[in-house]
């Protein structure tokens, strides 16, 4: 194994592209989470920081040949783990054309790095997987495709936040912030942004200039925040992760109510709500995440009634292609 690596974050992050990273062991801290382009992603670009308090498994793959990638094992982890406090992050060195392809035939549930330069940077051959826990060291690491070990994850995740959709609204600020500034960068990392955005108004009302120069930032930088999860949530709908995207847009209405920076968020449920063709997109998508649901408890042949179904009576949705196109074609 190879000694710790050079901590790169924030504006240094493009400087940590280029420079070599030598990777990380067992009991390291862990250091760059980088990727070109996301999907299935919606906030702040993901960074270790950004993962405080929850477990990180980096799996690493290439596009070439998918089945290697053991998707069936890394998506049962998903939907055992998911909500207990780990996050799946899929990286590939490969570029976001070929990830898209990809993802018309292997409908992930979990977001997918395209154009990452991790592989090599973490000591990783094509594929690979490296856990990672809640205070951002790595925990264990495999050279290998199939190691999802559930007595490893089940050690993790113990003591996990668990955020559900809110982790998505998390705002990390990067640099020193000034103490008095606590309370308001803690509400910024835990999803509460109306919370957040009064404390900093207080501090900007009363404080002295500096201060006030500081939260009259923060709050810009939290506007620009809202604004990036509005994209990733339209993103995201266009894509077909109805479920997921409106779990988020949901969320984001709840915490800002009746604060304007929530204007947006409402109008856009406003107008899903009253969308026919998005009420059957999300009757099929919920009909599609139980079939599978069922298909990991009692296997594939005794779903498969249920999938031929679900095709029939919404073709034209996604969860239909989602099915046409992964789950009926393999006898799993």
């Amino acid at each position: 194994m190879s000694s710790r690596a050079i901590l790169q974050s924030g504006v240094l992050s493009m400087l940590a592209l280029a420079a070599p990273v030598s990777a990380q062991s067992e009991g390291d801290r862990a250091e760059l989470i980088h990727a070109r382009d996301w999907f299935y992603w919606i906030g702040e670009e993901p960074r270790l920081e950004s993962f405080e308090g929850r477990a990180v498994l980096l799996h690493f793959f290439v596009c070439e040949e998918p089945k290697k990638s053991n998707w069936l094992g890394v998506m049962r982890a998903q939907r055992e783990f998911g909500d207990k406090g780990l996050q799946i992050l899929a990286i590939t060195p490969d570029d976001s054309t070929t990830v898209a392809a990809l993802l018309e035939e292997f409908p992930l549930p979990f977001p997918v790095g395209a154009g990452s330069p991790m592989n090599s940077k973490w000591g990783m051959g094509e594929y690979g997987q490296v856990l990672i826990d809640a205070k951002g060291d790595v925990f264990y690491r495999a050279g290998a495709s199939n190691a999802v070990w559930d007595g490893k994850i089940g050690k993790v995740i113990r003591n996990t936040e668990r955020l559900g959709a809110r982790a998505h609204l998390r705002l990390t600020p990067q640099g020193e912030q000034p103490k008095k500034f606590k309370k308001a960068i803690d509400l910024l990392r835990g999803g509460e942004l109306a919370k957040a955005d009064a404390a900093l108004e207080k501090i900007a009302d009363s404080s002295k200039e500096e201060e006030r120069v500081a939260a009259a930032s923060l709050r810009d930088e939290l506007k620009v925040h809202v604004e990036r999860v509005m994209g990733g949530v339209r993103r995201e709908l266009e894509r077909g992760k109805v479920l997921f995207a409106r779990e988020v847009l949901e969320e984001l209405v709840k915490d800002l109510k009746k604060h304007d920076l929530g204007e947006a968020a409402r109008a856009l449920l406003t107008e899903l709500e009253a969308d026919a063709k998005h009420a059957e997109e999300v009757e099929a998508a919920e009909t599609l995440a139980g079939i599978v649901d069922a298909f990991f408890r009692r296997g594939w042949e005794k779903n498969v009634d249920r999938w031929e179904r679900l095709m029939e009576e919404h073709p034209t949705t996604h969860a239909a292609k989602v099915t046409r196109l992964f789950w009926l074609p393999r006898p799993w």
